[in-house]
């Protein structure tokens, strides 16, 4: 297959599915459709695309290798703070119920979540509404038994929603009080199969959807928003999307670490264009149990990352080389000046990450030493480093489970690297 033929296979599947064209240029895509040419006996990428672009199932499973759908309770906490004072704010009105809507909701802990901050503010259990959708099926089956392990549980949980969950042997089930009037869907919001119009909603969660998108996706998505939203209405976003969003629709409301926006009141807003749904095959029960149940974890970049010039990468290379002769020294403020002094760390990839989750991590920065070593694996899903220092410290925070989790996945990207040869070998 040809150069040419796979850019135009890439490009028509990023059309179809509204993904950003880089994510299915990277060597993780190219080594995943390899092998999935050996195990279904097919001759090159182009019979691939060909069965992708027919098949849903074989759709689903290259863009789960896209994307990640994952979550958690009380996800970004600040957030919740600040559905709970809203909320409290509408039910002084004239309301008589209040409307979310969660976009990509994956397995469930967001909808659950804003179901509780919607009770904590005053609002009775059957006087809150929230849909909540999804591509993935086996994520909304999920979500709908309300049933959920340890994993799920990354963030403090706030004292008020402790009364919400009860332990069921070695999980934790959400109470019938939060799961009644929260219907979860699977449909792709960018397919053309939601009804545009048909609800207005007080609030919209939608995180970490945008990053994957390529731009005409984008425009489409955030158009539909504000047409979900009556002004005053709030949109939460993931940490890296607040600046996608604010312009002519959406303004930032400010509020440290909620990554929220608000929709305008004074500029009248475009109509989304007209969203058609793709006719595909119709999915047989025979398809169904041949569909695989393992998804590859991959980490993704939450921000698009520019390629500086080879001289802007030469000069910032040797910056990076004298913070960690610093660090190595002990000079660890020296170490730090020169990092900030970086204008593109993304020049660096996981060289520029590693060092910084290295010296944050000796100081006992925890959550700065989690995120750098994150985006590590943004640049490197099978960085055996950052896997094991992120293993530390899911170790120090006592999560055992996600600690171990990221062990194995280091020893197996370890044993995964080719050995070096002694000098003393052939």
């Amino acid at each position: 297959m040809t150069a040419n033929a796979s850019t135009q296979m890439q490009q028509q599947f990023a059309k179809q599915t509204g993904l950003s064209l880089g994510l299915l240029q990277t060597p993780t895509i190219a080594g995943f459709v390899k092998r999935r040419c050996l195990e279904l006996g097919l001759d090159d990428e182009l019979a691939y695309h060909r069965l992708v672009i027919g098949d849903p199932l074989e759709t689903e499973r290259l863009v789960k290798q896209v994307s990640v759908p994952e979550t958690w309770f009380f996800r970004y906490p600040s957030s919740y703070d600040l559905l709970v004072n809203h909320s409290a704010d509408l039910l002084s009105g004239p309301r008589q119920d209040l409307r979310m809507l969660s976009i990509a909701c994956a397995t469930g802990e967001e909808p659950y979540s804003m179901k509780m901050a919607a009770v904590q503010s005053g609002w009775p259990d059957d006087g809150i509404r929230i849909d909540a959708i999804d591509r993935h099926e086996a994520s909304v089956a999920i979500a709908r038994r309300a049933v959920y392990g340890n994993n799920s549980f990354r963030e403090p949980m706030p004292a008020w929603a402790e009364r919400w969950f009860h332990r069921t042997q070695d999980a934790m089930q959400v109470h019938a009080n939060i799961t009644t009037n929260v219907e979860f869907m699977d449909r792709d919001i960018l397919n053309g199969s939601w009804p545009v119009g048909s609800t207005i909603y007080d609030v919209v969660f939608c995180r970490n959807l945008f990053i994957y998108l390529n731009d005409s996706a984008r425009t489409t998505l955030s158009l539909l928003l504000s047409s979900l939203l009556p002004p005053g209405g709030i949109l939460f976003v993931g940490h890296a999307e607040v600046s996608i969003l604010a312009g002519d629709c959406f303004e930032p409301i400010g509020v440290r670490h909620s990554f929220a926006l608000r929709r305008k009141h004074s500029r009248a807003i475009a109509q989304p264009p007209l969203l058609r749904p793709r006719k595909l095959p119709q999915v047989t029960d025979r398809q169904r149990s041949r569909a695989h149940a393992d998804e590859l974890e991959i980490a993704l970049p939450q921000n698009r990352i520019d390629l500086p010039t080879a001289e802007l990468k030469t000069c910032q290379t040797q910056a990076l080389a004298d913070a960690r002769a610093m660090a190595n020294a002990g000079r660890i403020e020296d170490a730090i000046t020169v990092l900030e002094s970086i204008e593109s760390p993304t020049a660096n990839g996981p060289d520029f990450y590693e060092l910084l989750g290295s010296i944050k991590l000796s100081l006992g920065q925890i959550q700065e030493a989690r995120e750098a070593f994150n985006k590590v694996l943004y640049f490197e899903h099978d960085h055996d480093g950052a896997l094991l220092q992120l293993a530390i410290i899911y170790d120090r925070l006592g999560n055992t489970e996600q600690a171990s989790r990221f062990r194995q996945r280091a020893i197996r990207a370890h044993e995964a690297k080719p050995q070096k040869l002694s000098d003393s070998e052939p």
